[in-house]
């Protein structure tokens, strides 16, 4: 049976959904007593079984693929590519196992998860509750990059007079590093010296 996030509903192949524990429509899923999921507009019965796959499946292409029951290439297709309603739905669906995940890390990062210790003859003897600071890292990461953001710093000493800069992890353009590794490779002479008369 698949999971569909913290909501109740039905899961892409029409089964109740695993954890439906907080008695909210789920927004993936058509809930037999709640509010007709956005994803029945589409009439092509794959592509809106796809689409509540999508976010069942947390944006994991080959998982909702394989719950659907089609090949993993089907959703590359010009039929499904040159739809347009079924993209807009498609980029809607991503954003709402987006948020799934999102929901799912904070909360193994905050409230934590409980888990068994102390085993004796197959019973536990006790219950922890386990926090993820990787989790927590990466979320405050993404909140407020501007205090946790991973910083580098790049030094230059030659005749490229650029100092030292300070630049946030994944934001340095790779056109800028090849420039800058063509001047430091013309600052060196021939004979090993740094271009400015000392060897």
């Amino acid at each position: 049976m698949s999971v569909c996030g913290d909501f109740g509903g039905v899961t892409a192949k029409g089964e109740p959904c695993q954890r439906a524990s907080s008695g909210s429509p789920c927004p993936a899923h058509k809930d037999q007593a709640g509010p007709a999921s956005p994803f029945d507009v589409i009439q092509h019965p794959k592509k809106r079984a796809y689409l509540r796959a999508v976010v069942e499946c947390g944006g994991n292409v080959s998982r909702a693929c394989e719950v659907v029951g089609i090949d993993r290439s089907t959703p590359y297709t010009a039929q499904w590519q040159d739809d347009d309603e079924f993209q807009e739905l498609l980029r809607m669906a991503e954003g709402m196992a987006a948020d799934h995940l999102e929901a799912e890390a904070i909360r193994r990062a905050y409230e934590g998860v409980t888990e068994p210790v102390g085993f004796y003859r197959g019973s536990p003897s006790a219950y922890v509750q386990k926090y993820s600071d990787t989790l927590l890292i990466f979320l405050l990461k993404g909140a407020r990059p501007d205090k946790y953001a991973d910083r580098h710093r790049l030094e230059h000493s030659g005749r490229v007079d650029t100092g030292v800069l300070a630049v946030s992890s994944g934001d340095v353009d790779p056109e800028l590093w090849a420039t800058l590794a063509k001047r430091q490779q013309a600052s060196v002479s021939p004979n090993g010296g740094n271009g400015n008369g000392k060897h």
